[in-house]
């Protein structure tokens, strides 16, 4: 006498494990996206003799193109990202960092992933 499996363990059995799956580069969704810094850090130069303003650093990638503004600086450059790992050039230097879903974390600093409204000219700690 033949027996037969269930269609539903043929089709679980065939489906593979989820290990197998590819996992998706997370470099597919950083093309367009505006980052800001999770906590507010030292801003520019203040009046005389005042502390600077605390801040939000703010990090886009457009076009192939990164624009990091912290303190009072800008650097802009060509990026690359594969496998989470962004790397980018500026004159100012070489830079690196390592994207895990919303997360960014860019030269010791965590970023998390903005709406593109919310990231240009930078928010200030009173706002």
């Amino acid at each position: 006498m033949r027996r037969f499996l269930p269609a539903f363990l043929v089709v679980a059995a065939c489906a593979g494990t989820p290990e197998a799956a590819a996992t998706p580069d997370p470099c597919d969704t950083l093309e367009g996206a505006s980052f800001a810094s999770a906590e507010f850090l030292p801003g520019g130069l203040s009046e005389p003799g005042r502390p600077p303003i605390p801040m939000r650093w703010t990090i886009e990638f457009r076009d192939g193109a990164f624009a990091w503004i912290y303190t009072d600086i800008a650097e802009s450059g060509p990026y690359t990202c594969k496998d989470g790992v962004v790397q980018a050039s500026s004159p100012a230097g070489d830079r690196e960092g390592k994207l895990e879903g919303d997360e960014l974390l860019w030269q010791g600093k965590r970023y998390v992933r903005v709406a593109p409204a919310e990231a240009p000219g930078h928010q200030h700690e009173h706002e």
